[in-house]
């Protein structure tokens, strides 16, 4: 038999996708390790000069 000593797996950013990895997170007995893999960088992670996010994309 198979035995994990951990996850590993792409982060899902969308709502949907952030329940299912909290659920999965919660039923493993090893490490649930998430990566970015749908954007080049995590969502809020660029901000402007001030260190707020950027509100406008032109």
């Amino acid at each position: 038999m198979w035995q994990a000593d951990q996850v590993v797996a792409s982060r899902w950013i969308e709502r949907f996708g952030r329940k299912r990895d909290d659920s999965i997170a919660e039923r493993l007995t090893v490490p649930f390790r998430l990566f970015e893999g749908e954007t080049l960088v995590p969502p809020g992670s660029v901000l402007t000069g001030s260190r707020t996010p950027f509100r406008v994309f032109t």
